[in-house]
């Protein structure tokens, strides 16, 4: 959860809180009544984040308004982990962490110190910005507890210029790019650069700037070279000046899964493995007679090829499983033809078939042709200058065409120029043949219109 989320939910649990604390008040009964001298425990955070001066401040008028009441204070300091509650000392305890805030661990102490002895209610100061624990469960416990609780809300002001979101994939693989996407806020004049480290789990650390635009936009793009947890630093940085003006340190973290392998099946020998391989690319090796032992593992590869496989070397449990992981997960396939493949290899009609973008039904040879020549007699198919005649060549190609022919095919003729004209209707190729060996009853002349023959 990141922190706006968790000020957010904080924020509503108080609000529960005081609602709680004002239907105690409404019902009689008050926080400081003199005669029985209630005791409060204050809460004090003591993280980085809370700027000294004003946490001073806001803790002298607790202890003002505690005296005029007639109220017995107690202190608990915390920062990453709470310190036992004890009157107030100015000494730092070396107990607290402040380079961390928990607020929840913070509020489960003073739920502990209640039900040992009752207290009549408690304060935190903080800003709310914790980095570890849940506050919204302990706040839950309290208002259970009928505990009152008031919310001093203190902060640093913010700094004129911020880093205001940060968009980073939740995942990467290695050799993959991780992108990230930085919104400042604030002000944006003269552009700041934004500096970002990526911090692999090994320690690793790959860099890169960029200068925000006009909308305080960055956009930063880092690869990822180890597996595991990356952690995303980003800082803000004046360009001519080179100073910091603004840190994240935990902006994002990308979790680095490593390259999945390959599966490659060979039926035979090919030299695609090998230069995959010399190429960088992390293959398993199997034979083809051996993909059955692979059915369960598909989920762990991130393509499958197939080099001169044929669907007899695998059950149909294998089959069903690349299928399924094809179409449902986006399982990579490459298929490799050979003297085991496709038509050969039993691919027509299978499972296998089904996922690829070709059919392996091999043409019949022995299918009768139908053939009708459309030619050209136009003024421009007679004799040129050159005392070629177009269309006695055409004539001539037409019957060399006829004669391969078999005696199951058939042929018809059409000549035009301008319209169409049949010479010779579909029949049976061998009297058709006969036929264009004669003289076509047809001269070159005239005009060309080539749509109504077609």
């Amino acid at each position: 959860m990141n922190t706006a989320r968790k000020r957010t939910w904080a924020a509503l649990a108080l609000q529960a809180c005081a609602l709680a604390a004002l239907a105690l008040a409404l019902a009689g009964r008050t926080w400081l009544d003199p005669q029985a001298r209630p005791r409060l425990l204050v809460l004090v955070d003591r993280s980085q984040s809370m700027p000294p001066e004003a946490s001073e401040q806001a803790l002298a008028e607790v202890a003002r308004g505690a005296r005029a009441a007639g109220a017995e204070l107690q202190w608990l300091e915390f920062a990453g982990r709470p310190a036992a509650p004890a009157p107030r000392s100015d000494q730092p305890r070396a107990a607290l962490d402040p380079a961390a805030t928990n607020i929840e661990a913070a509020l489960d102490l003073a739920l502990a110190a209640h039900a040992q002895s009752p207290l009549a209610g408690v304060v935190v100061v903080s800003d709310g910005l914790e980095t570890h624990g849940r506050a919204e469960r302990a706040l839950r416990s309290l208002q259970a507890a009928r505990l009152p609780l008031q919310w001093l809300a203190l902060g640093r002001p913010a700094p004129p210029t911020r880093i205001a979101q940060v968009l980073a994939p939740a995942r990467a693989t290695v050799g993959q790019d991780v992108a990230l996407a930085v919104q400042l806020a604030g002000r944006l004049q003269p552009p700041l650069r934004v500096q970002a480290r990526l911090r692999g789990a090994g320690g690793e650390v790959q860099m890169q700037a960029a200068t925000a635009d006009a909308s305080g936009r960055a956009t930063l793009v880092l690869p990822a070279r180890e597996p595991g947890a990356a952690i995303v630093e980003l800082a803000l940085q004046e360009p001519a000046s080179g100073q910091t003006v603004a840190a994240l340190v935990d902006a994002a973290v990308v979790d680095v899964l490593p390259r999945a392998a390959i599966l490659y099946a060979q039926g035979s020998e090919g030299v695609l493995a090998a230069s995959l391989q010399r190429g960088g690319w992390p293959l398993v090796r199997v034979p083809a007679a051996r993909l059955d032992a692979q059915a369960d593992a598909l989920p762990a590869y991130r393509a499958v090829v197939l080099d001169d496989v044929a669907v007899s070397d695998a059950s149909p449990r294998f089959w069903q499983a690349l299928a399924e992981a094809v179409q449902q997960r986006g399982l990579g396939l490459l298929v490799l033809g050979g003297e085991r493949a496709f038509a050969r290899g039993g691919y027509a009609g299978s499972v296998l078939e089904s996922v690829l973008p070709l059919l392996s039904q091999p043409p019949s040879l022995d299918e009768p042709a139908s053939v009708v020549f459309a030619v050209d007699k136009s003024g421009s198919m007679g004799q040129g200058s050159g005392g070629v005649d177009r269309f006695r060549l055409a004539q001539r190609a037409v019957l060399e065409t006829a004669r391969g022919l078999g005696e199951r095919d058939a042929l018809g003729l059409l000549v035009f120029d301008v319209e169409p004209q049949w010479l010779l209707p579909l029949g049976p190729a061998a009297a058709g043949t006969a036929a264009l060996a004669r003289d076509w009853r047809a001269s070159p002349g005239g005009g060309t219109r080539i749509a109504p023959a077609l």
